[in-house]
C-alpha cells in the first residue's frame, strides 16, 4: 500500500497577545507530515507547545502564520459550516475526559457525528458494527454513568471512528484511566492503526503511551527538537527505553 500524506503542517507559528500586550510565541516555524497508516506521538514538557500544535492540526484554533493541509484541503482557509463539515467527515477525536453526553445512550453517543450530519440511513447498523469491532456491543443501551472509565473511552473511540476518518487525534486519552484500561485502549488504537490504516496523532506526556507509536516528535519551546522512529525489528519495550532516554536528555 502506497503511503499518502494525510496531514502537512508547513511553517506553523502561533503568537498570543493583542497589539498593546506582550507577545508570547507558542509555536515557531513547525513543519512535519503525517502519512496514512502513521501512528505519531507528540511529546514535550508542560508549556512546550504540544497542545497548541494539536489545536492547530485539529482546526480548533488557527495559526498566526503557516498552513495545515489535511486530505489535500488547506483547512486554515475553511470557516463556518464548511469547516464543521470537513472536521466531522475527515477527523476523529478522543479526549482525556471522554466528552460523552450523559443523557444519551452509548448507541446514541456513538452515532452522534452521523446524526448531526443528518446521515441516519443505516445508522443503527453502523453503530452496531463499530461497537462489535471494539468489544462494546453489549453496552449499547447503557448510559455513560453506568460505564467504567475504560468502557467510556472505548465508546469515545467508537464515536471517533464512526465516520471512518482520515486522521484520529488523541489528547492524553489515557490520562483518566487506570493502568489496565490504559494498556487496553493503547492496544486498541494500535489495532485500529494497523488494520484500518487510520493515521493517529497522539499527544501525551507518558512514555508508556508513546511506546505504542511508530514515530515520536519531541517539542521544546515551540519547536520540534528531535524525532524518534521505531525500527521494524525493535520491540516496544526497547522503544519505551529509548523514549525514556530521549526524554532524559531532551528535558535537561
Amino acid at each position: 500500500m502506497t503511503n499518502v500524506s494525510v496531514i502537512q503542517a508547513q511553517h506553523l507559528q502561533k503568537v498570543y497577545g493583542k497589539k498593546q500586550e506582550k507577545k508570547y510565541t507558542a509555536l515557531k516555524d513547525v513543519s512535519f507530515e503525517v502519512q496514512s497508516g502513521d501512528f505519531v506521538g507528540v511529546m514535550g514538557a508542560s508549556g512546550s507547545g504540544k497542545t497548541t500544535l494539536l489545536n492547530m492540526l485539529a482546526t480548533f484554533d488557527r495559526p498566526t502564520s503557516g498552513t495545515v493541509t489535511i486530505a489535500d484541503r488547506d483547512v486554515t482557509s475553511l470557516q463556518g459550516n464548511a469547516l464543521a463539515d470537513f472536521r466531522a467527515e475527515q477527523m476523529g477525536f478522543i479526549f482525556q475526559d471522554f466528552n460523552l453526553l450523559d443523557n444519551l445512550t452509548v448507541a446514541q453517543n456513538i452515532g452522534l457525528p452521523l446524526s448531526l450530519q443528518g446521515r441516519t440511513v443505516k445508522l443503527t447498523e453502523k453503530v452496531a458494527q463499530i461497537a462489535s469491532s471494539l468489544g462494546i456491543k453489549a453496552l449499547l443501551e447503557k448510559y455513560p454513568a453506568q460505564l467504567s472509565g475504560g468502557q467510556k473511552q472505548r465508546v469515545a473511540c467508537a464515536r471517533a471512528l464512526i465516520n471512518q476518518p482520515k486522521i484520529l487525534f488523541g489528547d492524553e486519552p489515557t490520562g483518566a484511566l487506570d493502568s489496565k484500561s490504559a494498556r487496553s485502549l493503547l492496544e486498541l488504537l494500535q489495532e485500529i492503526n494497523q488494520q484500518r490504516q487510520t493515521a493517529i496523532l497522539l499527544v501525551t506526556h507518558d512514555a508508556f503511551s508513546a511506546s505504542f507509536c511508530r514515530r515520536i516528535i519531541f517539542i521544546k519551546d515551540g519547536q520540534i527538537g528531535h524525532e524518534l522512529v521505531r525500527q521494524p525489528q525493535q520491540s516496544r519495550t526497547e522503544f519505551y527505553q529509548q523514549i525514556l532516554d530521549q526524554l532524559g536528555t531532551f528535558e535537561q
